[in-house]
């Protein structure tokens, strides 16, 4: 079916030399992922160098990649621990966001891309809160009677370590410039960044 059984007018002179639709398809996916990978090379020992700079200061740890794992690090993703970095009673024991909001802003004045990605479990934002679908309630209306099983699975309180979680943490670039299209002058900037507001962060927790 691929082959056609006699070329257009214009195709003679070049009809056996023509690379075929499908063939082109998989030229052009392997050449994506060629250049994918070179990225990815690239990105590695960027993120190395990040991981090597976040291991010398107390109170931060980048996410968890499980055994067996691999992490495109499209998120770079650092939890901090106020008490672990000695800041926790410089600041207000009721935001556990404060020492987060702290570090986010300390590192953008250092020129460093430094968001927050997610503020509330899944469960917690505002499609899931009111339902409202595609209009109607759909597809929650589907099954009114479970409607209370519903709001009792959307209630925010049910997830306490994912609003733990995205309390003490951000991320480091951002969606629109992920580590991956970063270049190495990047990394090693983002690297000086971390280490000048650790360096500082008892007098930028006093002055909270």
């Amino acid at each position: 079916i691929l082959e056609r059984i006699a070329p257009r007018p214009d195709e003679r002179r070049h009809y056996k030399q023509a690379i075929r639709d499908v063939v082109a398809r998989y030229a052009e996916d392997g050449l994506y992922k060629l250049a994918l990978e070179a990225a990815n090379i690239a990105s590695e020992a960027q993120r190395d160098e990040l991981l090597a700079t976040i291991a010398e200061l107390p109170g931060i740890a980048p996410q968890a990649v499980l055994p067996g794992s691999e992490s495109c690090w499209h998120k770079f993703r650092l939890v901090l621990d106020a008490q672990a970095a000695g800041v926790a009673d410089k600041l207000p024991a009721d935001r556990p966001s404060a020492f987060r909001d702290l570090v986010v802003q300390a590192l953008s004045a250092e020129g460093a891309e430094a968001v927050l990605w997610q503020t509330k479990p899944v469960p917690a934002q505002g499609l899931f809160q009111q339902r409202e679908g595609y209009g109607g309630g759909y597809p929650w209306s589907l099954a009114p009677e479970s409607a209370e099983r519903y709001a009792d699975n959307y209630r925010p309180e049910r997830y306490p370590v994912t609003r733990d979680l995205l309390a003490r943490s951000l991320c480091l670039f951002s969606h629109s410039h992920p580590l991956i299209a970063q270049d190495e002058s990047v990394a090693d900037h983002y690297a000086a960044a971390l280490r000048k507001v650790w360096a500082n962060l008892p007098a930028l927790a006093e002055h909270w």
